[in-house]
């Protein structure tokens, strides 16, 4: 019985190493790095930091936000610059972080647009953005897309851009 003991406890101390080794050492940190190349425009870091199936939620409906390709923050940080705030920023879970913060949104034509949201953030075992599932005020997040769809289509660039639900 002893030895069964041993081994059940052997086993379950593999696996809970295992589990850890598996794992993102301080999630939070990480992504707040990967924010961070947001804030600096370091397109190939911002990249790295996502994983190629990667998620966006906004109050728990799927934003359908394409990151393949590697184009999106090349394509973002012509128009924008952000500023991020931090009111707290923790590791609630193996792979799993939790941010809240304010977003400052500055769009090239001088707009700047304020975004207060919670957001949970689940990586993979390389620390990549898997899930991004931010809560936030719509007004807010609509206001920030609908300027920068404007902003596209007073450039004159929506010939080459599709956007869903708008014709040009």
């Amino acid at each position: 019985m002893k030895k069964i003991l041993v081994l059940i406890a052997s086993i379950s101390f593999g696996l809970s190493s295992f589990q850890s080794y598996a794992s993102c050492e301080e999630p939070h940190l990480k992504v707040k790095a990967i924010l961070e190349c947001i804030e600096i425009e370091d397109i190939a870091c911002a990249n790295a930091g996502y994983d190629e199936n990667f998620v966006k939620l906004h109050n728990g409906i799927d934003t359908n936000t394409d990151m393949s390709g590697g184009n999106f923050w090349e394509m973002a940080f012509q128009f924008s610059d952000f500023e991020i705030d931090y009111k707290t920023v923790k590791q609630i879970g193996t792979n799993k972080a939790m941010l809240q913060y304010t977003e400052k949104v500055m769009l090239i034509n001088g707009k700047e647009f304020l975004q207060n949201e919670l957001a949970i953030v689940d990586v993979n075992e390389s620390c990549q953005i898997t899930k991004w599932n931010q809560y936030g005020s719509w007004a807010e997040q609509f206001a920030v897309e609908f300027a920068i769809i404007r902003l596209i289509i007073e450039m004159g660039l929506s010939g080459d851009m599709p956007i869903e639900g708008f014709e040009f």
